[in-house]
């Protein structure tokens, strides 16, 4: 299936918006509570890629209803408030991002010069949750939220809102 620049970009949009959401109501919840430092450093970056999105999203005029994106993300929150299943988390934020990961790169490649920068960021946050989960999962938590402090460092530099 062939997908348009503007429908990959909304696809990631609505994405982060997605799983700033779900983050949001882990940490409002205290979901994971031992896991409150690595969430909020989650939650940073979901909403840096969110408001970077959003200023690509609304460069061109996009007007996005994230409403059902709102909802199924509070009913995932809830699952996992039910479950208490760390690993079980990770686990699935892996396959996430790595299903993810190839879209972005064909978002990034199909995007306009104007788009690099939010572009490169987009693929290089699915690289950092990779490398975040990889690193949970094989009980190297330093190594994980470094690979997260990293991408926000790097990008700390580069405003969120469009040209």
């Amino acid at each position: 299936m062939h997908q348009s620049y503007e429908e990959l970009l909304t696809w990631a949009y609505v994405g982060e918006v997605w799983g700033e959401h779900v983050l949001e109501r882990l940490v409002e919840d205290k979901t994971f509570a031992v896991e409150h430092e690595h969430l909020l450093l989650l939650l940073a970056l979901e909403s840096r890629t969110r408001q970077t999105l959003e200023a690509v999203v609304a460069a061109y005029g996009r007007d996005v209803d994230t409403r059902p994106t709102d909802d199924e993300a509070e009913q995932y929150a809830q699952s996992l408030a039910a479950s208490q299943d760390w690993n079980a988390f990770v686990r699935e934020t892996l396959d996430i991002a790595t299903s993810a990961l190839p879209q972005s790169e064909k978002m990034r490649d199909l995007g306009s010069a104007r788009d690099a920068d939010a572009l490169n960021e987009t693929v290089e946050h699915e690289q950092a949750v990779i490398s975040y989960a990889q690193a949970r999962l094989t009980g190297l938590d330093d190594a994980a939220a470094g690979a997260v402090s990293a991408h926000l460092t790097a990008w700390a530099r580069q405003p969120t809102t469009a040209p």
